[in-house]
């Protein structure tokens, strides 16, 4: 079986590109924040 994006899904491209680019420029106080809240 294959699968295909919609294209309203296909849409969303931008939105996660954005989002991945953001992970990676705010990785480091992601990481330091998530060490800070372990207790939590």
């Amino acid at each position: 079986m294959e699968y295909e994006s919609t294209e309203l899904a296909r849409t969303l491209i931008p939105v996660f590109n954005a989002l991945a680019e953001w992970s990676e420029q705010h990785m480091t106080e992601v990481l330091a924040a998530r060490a800070a809240n372990q207790d939590v």
